[in-house]
């Protein structure tokens, strides 16, 4: 039974405290007051022993400033973080995806890769072409056809400054692509990602190179996809991006990145502003790595936009006696809707989607014939140079 405190025989003697506990806390020491004791918070223990009037509005006065205080913060960080009201927000009508371009993270963006960009120096009979190269590893460069040739010296100088030899392992004006091989130059090999998931609208950075030792950044958007363009040669390029950044010099062969510093295209030399999906530009890459040449597929048909059919297509005006498709017994007036899993709006989509297959390889067709749906098997052919993917473009 606990002993009783002498001064107080109805209350028990209190406990010492828990050694690991240490002293007890204050009284006061809490998140909240009783309204009488506002004047022992504020004075502190003088006002324990005398409290006094003046006490509790000293307590009051302190918490209204502290209140102010706090509103006048908070307003900042608002003000800071993007305004209050409609009146604040960007005066722009795109917000891009990526909010802080101009400031330390796009050269974060342009630190990841600028050790893969390279200038590429073309010399033929007098004829100097200078460009941009991305470093694909194994001291392979990837630049644009339209820079160099055959017969051409050739040179790369890299992110530090040396200045090293290349050969050209292949070229291929359909695509406007080249691979160089630069033997020593252990330049760093770039980060690839994929097109596939871009759409107009979305935010991309460029980089390139202008000279020896100048590099230049520029961003902007997505401005159209699978489009299909003639460069001045007469040479038709199938499935490239759109951009609207505006060309540099030495602009061609430059990498366009994504929000992580991914590589998802190669901007184009020959024609400025316009940049081939970085898948395409790899799958042709490896065919002039191992032979020189990107042979390109050929269904061997005439095809136009079809605007009357929800969903859209490409709708066949002509087959080629002798082609693919007619060895597939596709028809004048069948549309097109899709081809394995890629989906087919319109004859561009139709073309790139053809471009980049290979002679031989085959493909399943889903076509619309006679308010019918159809799944047609085909091989495709191979095509000419400067030829479509298809046949020819309508006139």
């Amino acid at each position: 039974m606990a002993e009783r405190d002498p001064d107080d025989p109805a209350r028990p003697d209190p406990q010492p405290p828990e050694p690991h506990l240490g002293p007890l806390p204050h009284p006061l020491d809490r998140v909240w007051a009783h309204p009488s004791e506002l004047g022992a918070s504020a004075l502190g223990a003088s006002a324990l022993a005398a409290p006094t009037p003046e006490g509790p509005r000293l307590r009051a006065r302190s918490v209204t400033v502290g209140a102010v205080c706090g509103a006048i913060v908070m307003l900042a960080v608002v003000l800071v973080a993007g305004g209050i009201g409609d009146d604040a927000g960007p005066t722009t009508s795109f917000v891009p995806a990526f909010p802080e371009l101009q400031g330390e993270p796009a050269a974060r963006l342009v630190a990841t890769v600028s050790a893969s960009v390279v200038v590429v120096r073309a010399v033929s009979a007098g004829d100097e072409r200078t460009g941009t190269g991305l470093v694909m590893g194994n001291d392979r460069i990837l630049t644009n056809a339209s820079l160099v040739t055959s017969g051409d010296t050739v040179t790369i100088t890299t992110s530090d400054g040396s200045i090293v030899p290349a050969d050209l392992l292949g070229r291929d004006p359909e695509t406007d692509l080249a691979v160089l091989r630069a033997d020593g130059s252990h330049a760093t090999g770039a980060r690839m990602g994929s097109a596939d998931d871009l759409t107009v609208g979305t935010w991309i950075l460029a980089v390139g190179a202008s000279g020896s030792h100048r590099r230049w950044a520029n961003e902007g958007i997505v401005s159209g996809i699978e489009l299909v363009l003639a460069d001045p040669a007469g040479h038709q390029l199938a499935g490239m991006l759109g951009t609207d950044i505006e060309p540099t010099s030495g602009a061609g062969g430059g990498p366009l990145l994504d929000e992580s510093g991914a590589v998802v295209g190669i901007l184009s030399r020959a024609v400025p502003g316009y940049a081939i999906p970085i898948d395409a530009a790899r799958a042709v890459a490896d065919q002039l790595v191992a032979a020189g040449s990107a042979p390109h597929g050929w269904l061997g048909a005439v095809a136009v936009d079809e605007p009357d059919r929800n969903g859209g297509g490409a709708r066949l005006v002509v087959v080629v006696p002798g082609s693919p498709a007619a060895a597939a017994e596709l028809a004048a007036g069948d549309v097109i809707t899709a081809i394995g899993d890629h989906r087919i709006r319109a004859r561009a989509d139709l073309t790139g989607a053809i471009s980049r297959l290979r002679p031989g390889d085959p493909v399943e067709l889903t076509i619309w014939r006679d308010r019918r749906r159809l799944r047609v098997d085909a091989s495709l052919g191979e095509r000419a140079p400067g030829a479509m993917g298809l046949a020819a473009l309508p006139t």
